[in-house]
C-alpha cells in the first residue's frame, strides 16, 4: 500500500510540474478519459468500442488511430511470434476517413474543413480478428486495451471485456507501463459472470500501455481464423484449370513417341561429342561441351601434354593446326582455346575467360538448324503458352493476398517488378555469365523476399495457406508440362534410339568385341573416348580396356611410359580441371509454450494522436 501511494505521489508531481504542462501544451490536447468495451465472440473476434474524451487546448481537426496489421506478440519468457490481423466493420460517430499504408491502418476522426477546441468525445467501433490462436496447448486473450503509441497523458482509463463462455478468473492478469515493463497493481478490476470491468488507478503517462492477458483451455475458441478466402479460392481453381489444360496440351502434342534402341558401335554419323550429348540428355550439358576438347584432339587439331607436374592442372595444350572443318561451334571452341594467336594454352589461360566462349558455343549449338530439326517445332508454342499461364498464375497467387492485406497499388507494382526481373533473368541466360549471374541473383533475392512476405500473410490462415499451396502446385504442374513439351521429331526419335543403344554398348561391351573393333580400327578407343565423357561413361569405358593392348594416341604426350591406367587417370583429371577452368568466371566480393504477458506485448492497441 505504501509503494502504491508513493507511486501516486510521483505521478502527481510529474503531472503538476512545469515541464509536464509544457508537454501537454506542445501536444495541443490531452485525453481526459479512455474507455474501451470489448465483446469477444466464440470465434475469437473482438467487437471493440472506444470512447475517447479529449480536451483540445489548441485548434485541431480531431484525433487519429493507427492500428497495425502485422503484430509482433511478445511475452515475459522471451517467446514471441509475428501474426497478421484484420480490422473490419469500422464506424465512428463523426466524420472519419480510413487509410491503409503498408502494415498500418489509420482512422482519422474529424473534418479537415473544421477545427475543434475544448472538450470533445470520439466514439469508434470496429471488429478485430487476430486469426488462429498460436498456442499449442491453450487459448488466450492477450490484448493491449491501451497501446503504447499515445503521445499525451491519459487521465483516466477504464475497460469492460465480455467473453463468450465461462473462464477461470485466476488465469487473468493485467500490466500497466512502458513497453516490456509493467505494474500489476495499477489496475483494479472485478469479474461478474463472463464480464471483466475495471480501471487504472492513476493516470497513464505518454507511451504507457494497459495490457490484459487471460489463459483459456485449449479449444475455448471455435472457428477462429479469417474464414474462406474466396478470391484466393477463385485464383486456385483458375490455376488448377490452367494446369489441366497444360496437361492436355502435353498429352495431345508433347508426348514423346516410343523410342527403339538399336545396337550401335559408333555414334550417329556427322555428330560430334557435344551434339551426341544433346541427343541423349535432351539439352547441352557442361560435360558435353567440355568433351569437345578431347574430340578436337582426336581430330588432330591439338595435342594434350602431360607436364608430369603434381596437381590436377598438370596439362598443357599445343595447337597443331588451324581448324579447317565446317562446324561453326567447333571452330569457335578451337579459337577460344588459342585466343590471341597463341600456340600453347595452360589451364590458367582459360580461367575466368573461356566461360564466354562456352556461352557462345551453347547458343550456337542450340540454334543450329541441324539440332533444331531433332525437335518438333510445333510444340514450342504450347511450351510458351504453358509458361505464360504459369507466370500469370503465380502473379495472381501472390498479388491477391498482398492486395487483401495491404490494398495498395504499391503491392501490385512490386509484384510486377519482381516478375519483370524474373523475365530479364531468364533472358539473361544468353548474356555474358557475369551479367546473367548478377541479374539472376537479383531476381532470386526479390522472389525470396516476396515469398517470405506473402508466406507471412498466409501462414496464420490455414485455409488460405492450403489455397496458396494449391496455387503453387498448379503452377508447378504448368512448369513441368512446359519442360516436358519438347517432343522429338521423327529424326530426333531415331537418333535417341541410336545414341541410347550406343551408350548401352559403351557401358556393357565385352572384351572380345572390343578387341575385334580395335583390330579393325587401332584408333577406335580414342575415337570413342570424347563421346564417353559426353555420355557420362568414361570410367567404365577406360576400365574395359585395361587388359587390351593399345598404342598411345598421336595427340597425347607424357614424360612417362604409356599405360592405359595412367592415361585414364590423367585424362579424367585433365577433363575435370579443364571443366573447372572453362566454366569459371570473375567473382565479385562485398562487405558485408506461452509465457506471461507484459505491457504492450499483446495484440491491438496501436497508436493515437491529434491532427
Amino acid at each position: 500500500m505504501i509503494k502504491r501511494w508513493c507511486r501516486l505521489l510521483i505521478v502527481a508531481v510529474l503531472f503538476l510540474s512545469p515541464g509536464r504542462l509544457r508537454a501537454q501544451s506542445l501536444g495541443g490536447y490531452q485525453i481526459d478519459n479512455f474507455d474501451i468495451e470489448i465483446d469477444i465472440q466464440e470465434n475469437n473476434t473482438f467487437r471493440v468500442q472506444e470512447k475517447i474524451a479529449v480536451d483540445f487546448d489548441q485548434p485541431r481537426h480531431g484525433i487519429y488511430r493507427s492500428l497495425s496489421l502485422a503484430e509482433q506478440i511478445a511475452r515475459l519468457d522471451g517467446s514471441s511470434h509475428r501474426r497478421r490481423v484484420r480490422y473490419s466493420d469500422i464506424v465512428a460517430d463523426t466524420t472519419y476517413q480510413i487509410n491503409r499504408s503498408g502494415d498500418e491502418l489509420t482512422i482519422k476522426l474529424g473534418d479537415a474543413d473544421r477545427y475543434l477546441t475544448g472538450k470533445q468525445t470520439f466514439v469508434i467501433d470496429y471488429t478485430y480478428n487476430p486469426g488462429v490462436d498460436p498456442l499449442k496447448d491453450a487459448d488466450e486473450v492477450y490484448y493491449n486495451l491501451v497501446g503504447t503509441g499515445w503521445d499525451v497523458p491519459i487521465s483516466e482509463a477504464s475497460f469492460s471485456v465480455t467473453l463468450p463462455k465461462d473462464f477461470d478468473a485466476s488465469s487473468l492478469g493485467f500490466s500497466v507501463g512502458q513497453y516490456g515493463r509493467g505494474y500489476n497493481d495499477r489496475v483494479v478490476y472485478q469479474v461478474v459472470g463472463r464480464t471483466i470491468t475495471g480501471h487504472v488507478i492513476d493516470a497513464l503517462a505518454p507511451g504507457e500501455a494497459v495490457t490484459m492477458r487471460l489463459t483459456l483451455p485449449d479449444g475455448y475458441f471455435v472457428g477462429a481464423g479469417f474464414g474462406l478466402n474466396t478470391p484466393l479460392l477463385v485464383v486456385m481453381l483458375a490455376i488448377l484449370a490452367g494446369a489441366g489444360v497444360c496437361v492436355w496440351w502435353w498429352h495431345e502434342h508433347g508426348r514423346d513417341e516410343p523410342v527403339v534402341e538399336t545396337v550401335e558401335f559408333y555414334p550417329p554419323a556427322g555428330l560430334n561429342s557435344a551434339e551426341v550429348g544433346v541427343v541423349y540428355h535432351g539439352g547441352l550439358t557442361t560435360d558435353a561441351k567440355v568433351s569437345l576438347l578431347v574430340y578436337l584432339a582426336d581430330r588432330g587439331y591439338l595435342k594434350i601434354i602431360d607436364t608430369g607436374e603434381r596437381g590436377r592442372r598438370s596439362f598443357r595444350l599445343e595447337k597443331l593446326k588451324d581448324y579447317d572443318g565446317d562446324n561453326p561451334a567447333e571452330k569457335l571452341f578451337m579459337d577460344g582455346l588459342f585466343a590471341g594467336g597463341r600456340r600453347e594454352t595452360k589451364a590458367s589461360d582459360l580461367q575466368d575467360k573461356f566461360y564466354q566462349t562456352l556461352n557462345r558455343v551453347t547458343t550456337m549449338i542450340n540454334h543450329d538448324p541441324k539440332v533444331q530439326s531433332w525437335w518438333e517445332q510445333s510444340t514450342q508454342k504450347y511450351r510458351w503458352l504453358a509458361l505464360l499461364l504459369a507466370g500469370g498464375g503465380l502473379l495472381l497467387a501472390f498479388v491477391v493476398p498482398m492486395w487483401q492485406n495491404y490494398q495498395t497499388l504499391e503491392s501490385v507494382i512490386f509484384a510486377m517488378i519482381v516478375f519483370v526481373i524474373m523475365a530479364i533473368s531468364i533472358a539473361a541466360n544468353q548474356a555474358p555469365k557475369m551479367v546473367a549471374a548478377v541479374v539472376s541473383c537479383l531476381g532470386i533475392g526479390l522472389v525470396a523476399l516476396w515469398l517470405i512476405e506473402v508466406g507471412s500473410l498466409l501462414v496464420a490462415e490455414p485455409v488460405s495457406l492450403a489455397l496458396g499451396l494449391g496455387c503453387l502446385l498448379g503452377v508447378g504442374v504448368m512448369v513441368v508440362t512446359a519442360v516436358l513439351m519438347g517432343k522429338p521429331s521423327p529424326l530426333g526419335t531415331q537418333l535417341i534410339g541410336q545414341v541410347r543403344g550406343f551408350r548401352r554398348f559403351l557401358a556393357t561391351a565385352e572384351k572380345n568385341k572390343l578387341e575385334a573393333l580395335v583390330k579393325d580400327n587401332p584408333s577406335y578407343f580414342y575415337n570413342i573416348l570424347p563421346f564417353t565423357f559426353a555420355l557420362g561413361v568414361s570410367d567404365t569405358w577406360v576400365r574395359q580396356f585395361r587388359d587390351i593392348a593399345l598404342e598411345p594416341p598421336e595427340w597425347y604426350s607424357s614424360p612417362t611410359a604409356f599405360d592405359v591406367v595412367h592415361f585414364s587417370h590423367f585424362m579424367n583429371n585433365t577433363v575435370s580441371s579443364a571443366k573447372s577452368a572453362m566454366t569459371s568466371s570473375p567473382s565479385s566480393s562485398g562487405t558485408g509454450s506461452s509465457g506471461g504477458g507484459f505491457s504492450g506485448g499483446g495484440g491491438g492497441g496501436g497508436v493515437g494522436g491529434s491532427w
